[in-house]
């Protein structure tokens, strides 16, 4: 009876208690912007912005000191000063990263519960657009057409620099992309390109260079320079 009751605690132990070989795999938003930031701004129990402090201390990976620092809604309060438990081992905890200021969004009904999935990210800047859009209710520019990186045609050969071009600006679709900043996203790109409708607009640019190993998967950023070859 014993040796059963361990294999039982064993079993919920392992069950529950995460591992670094577990992932936590985030749902994508529908490719709206707009959308997804008012959803995650009504599903949040608490948006703020708050200093993070790791602290190497307590179980598993340790804990972060925060203390708010602004609130946008629910039941914290400017000046508030707490403990969350540090995440990044496949329990979908956020990973906080050094000394540094984020913008928080909590769980429904729970305002110290912060996933990895959420909006949650560091924002070094009170210019950030989504704190703009949080504070003042002026939403992100959206940009008016996109435009890829493309790799050489052909294999390169062993010690010859390859070049790459740039594709024509093409019109953007809103499901093609999955925003986790507004000024950055990760796009998939399957279907044939969609020219732009003669003088239409190109800025702000969506600018999207290849992810390794994945041919339709790109890595984005919002640039106002019509010139994408200065984009960092």
């Amino acid at each position: 009876m014993r040796a059963l009751f361990t294999i039982l605690v064993a079993a919920i132990v392992l069950g529950l208690w995460p591992t670094t070989a577990q992932a936590c795999v985030c749902v994508a938003g529908g490719g709206n912007l707009h959308h997804d930031l008012k959803v995650a701004r009504e599903r949040a129990s608490a948006i703020y912005r708050a200093r993070v402090v790791p602290a190497p201390v307590g179980p598993y990976l340790g804990t972060v000191n925060v203390e708010v620092l602004e609130v946008i809604k629910g039941p914290v309060v400017t000046g508030e000063k707490f403990i969350l438990p540090q995440g990044g081992g496949g329990d979908c905890r956020v990973r906080y990263q050094g000394d540094a200021v984020y913008l928080i969004y909590a769980e429904p009904n729970n305002p110290r519960l912060i996933w990895h999935c959420s909006r949650t990210r560091p924002m070094p800047s009170l210019d950030d657009a989504e704190w703009v859009w949080l504070t003042t209710g002026k939403l992100p520019s959206i940009p008016a057409a996109v435009q890829r990186e493309s790799g050489p045609s052909e294999p390169c050969e062993e010690n010859k620099k390859c070049t790459s071009k740039w594709e024509p600006p093409e019109a953007l679709a809103a499901v093609q992309c999955h925003w986790r900043t507004p000024d950055r996203a990760r796009c998939t790109f399957t279907g044939p390109r969609v020219p732009l409708p003669e003088n239409a607009q190109t800025s702000p640019l969506l600018v999207c260079r290849p992810e390794a190993g994945h041919a339709s998967r790109y890595t984005c950023t919002v640039q106002k320079d019509p010139n994408p070859s200065q984009a960092e």
